[in-house]
């Protein structure tokens, strides 16, 4: 027994030093592999561009410089210099949504609920476009998408007199709440917005006309624009954006006048829910040939109060890159090099490589 015992103690030794030993070895492995693939990191798989060649990004309202521009253009970032792009980006499938059998029905339904009880006339040359007038009140009119369910309820605003005699504005917060109860009793669907962050733009009247102001107090009307969630990439986060910097795809503006049907003036509701999981990769430009655009006058402007103007120094003092809602709508999203003077300017390039970008989107 003793002699039984002694072996058995000493397999169970033998065996424990050799799960240890295991153990470290195996440790050590994966910490030298680790080790290896930081000093000698795997080449990036190759762009698949599996949705061909891309459409040029629609960025209505903005406008393409010209190589005749005037303007010149000076780096000033606090690091002084450009961000690293990608070697290649993802594009995101952006599919049109089509409303099913019985749109025209639906649109009437949809029109009712915004407060136009009036049947609607067909615009001319424009697809299924339909403009609705309100029987209430002559200003306020709706164009809608029958095929889409997108729309644009507007007031002509320079006609009605009485329109901004108040200021009837509480806090940013209870506007905010006010546009999401809005488009919640509206039965519109913006759920994918709810991680995203809404941004407020202040307008002042002036004669016949709506400018920008940065001061609230001021504000004769309050544009909240409701934006998509950044698209997280690894450790990345990309904001989307709007190339109409003063009001997204999806924004309301109020005025402060307590008239219900006087207090909304305006509805943008052009909606396309992004596919995060259908996505392609596309090789990319760099930074500093996005920056090379911009100088030699082929970059996109756009501006909140006449920034763009060509004749003097702009001072280029932060450049990222951003996915661009696009206006008219196109069926992907695709990423901009964005640079800004953080005064009002800024300018968007294509980051896609322009091998794989038509020229005309017709």
């Amino acid at each position: 027994m003793t002699e039984t015992a002694y072996y058995s103690r000493r397999t169970v030794n033998i065996l424990v030093v050799g799960i240890i030993g295991f153990v470290v070895l195996k440790l050590m492995f994966n910490a030298g592999v680790a080790v290896w693939r930081i000093l000698f990191p795997p080449p990036p798989l190759p762009p698949n561009v599996a949705f061909g060649v891309l459409p040029f990004p629609n960025m209505a309202p903005a406008v393409q410089s010209s190589a005749s521009a005037q303007a010149s253009y000076s780096l000033e970032t606090i690091g002084g210099g450009l961000p690293k792009f990608p070697v290649s980006v993802k594009v995101y499938s952006l599919p049109q949504r089509v409303v099913s059998f019985g749109d025209y029905d639906k649109m009437i339904i949809a029109a009712k609920t915004l407060g136009f009880l009036t049947l609607p006339q067909r615009v001319q040359n424009k697809g299924n476009i339909w403009l609705f007038g309100d029987g209430t009140n002559p200003f306020r009119h709706l164009e809608y998408d029958a095929t889409t369910g997108n729309f644009h309820l507007y007031y002509d605003f320079a006609y009605d007199k009485d329109l901004f005699v108040r200021r009837n504005f509480s806090t940013k917060e209870k506007i905010i709440s006010e546009a999401k109860s809005y488009m919640s009793s509206a039965g519109l669907a913006v759920d994918e917005f709810e991680g995203g962050d809404q941004v407020l733009s202040f307008f002042k009247f002036e004669v016949d006309h709506l400018t920008p102001t940065e001061t609230f107090a001021d504000a004769d009307m309050v544009t909240v624009g409701f934006r998509r969630p950044n698209i997280i990439q690894e450790k990345n986060s990309y904001p989307v954006i709007s190339a109409d910097l003063k009001q997204n795809l999806v924004s309301i503006s109020f005025t402060g006048n307590p008239n219900k049907v006087k207090r909304v003036i305006e509805v943008r509701y052009y909606y396309s829910r992004l596919d995060i999981e259908n996505f392609a990769t596309y090789p990319a430009i760099s930074s500093l040939a996005a920056y090379e655009v911009l100088k030699n006058g082929g970059a996109f402007v756009t501006s909140l109060s006449g920034a763009q103007d060509q004749n003097r120094q702009i001072s280029i003092r932060k450049v990222y890159m951003a996915y661009l809602d696009p206006f008219p709508h196109q069926g992907f999203i695709q990423p901009v090099a964005v640079f800004s003077d953080e005064k009002g300017f800024m300018a968007y390039v294509p980051v896609v490589s322009e091998n794989w970008l038509r020229k005309s989107n017709l």
